[in-house]
């Protein structure tokens, strides 16, 4: 049964991916230019986190890199970068 919370990316917590095993990425360093855009980029980071990579997060923004690896940290520690 999918889940029906609503998400960044749609239905389910990750949107239509959110079968994929957590474990998908595991042990892979994910580098995401952009990162730290307010729709793709940050939710690409949450994907590939949510799915156990590691994310280097990459914007020329530094505050909301700043602010969007927080969130990362936060929410998949120790898998996200600081």
């Amino acid at each position: 049964m999918m889940d029906q919370s609503v998400g960044p990316l749609g239905t389910g917590e990750l949107g239509p991916l959110a079968n994929a095993a957590a474990t998908e990425f595991l042990g892979r360093i994910a580098l995401v230019t952009g990162g730290a855009g307010a729709a793709i980029g940050s939710a690409t980071c949450r994907m590939l986190a949510a799915r156990g990579a590691a994310v280097v997060v990459l914007d020329e923004n530094e505050r909301r890199t700043r602010a969007t690896v927080r969130a990362l940290t936060d929410e998949f520690a120790p898998r996200s970068f600081r």
